[in-house]
């Protein structure tokens, strides 16, 4: 685990009353041109998401957490010539 420290003013944070996350560890690593450096969580985060497919047009509510707890991740695939 990681911490990040954010960049809110005083009074944000007071308001607020914290600051900075946790992060997931991360891969780094530099573009094809070696020019910019990237980061992604480390593949082993992978395992902790559930493979639950809701189909298209479908309602999925979750109880019990907040926006700011759930970590969503989704894909879309668009059929041609439909």
């Amino acid at each position: 685990m990681g911490w990040v420290h954010e960049t809110d003013s005083e009074a944000a944070v007071i308001a607020k009353g914290w600051v900075g996350v946790q992060s997931f560890l991360r891969s780094i690593w530099l573009d094809k041109n070696q020019k910019q450096l990237l980061q992604w969580p480390i593949e082993e985060i992978e395992m902790l998401h559930e493979n639950e497919v809701i189909e298209g047009g479908s309602l999925h509510e979750t109880q019990g957490i907040t926006a700011s707890q759930a970590d969503v991740k989704m894909v879309t695939r668009l059929g041609i010539g439909q």
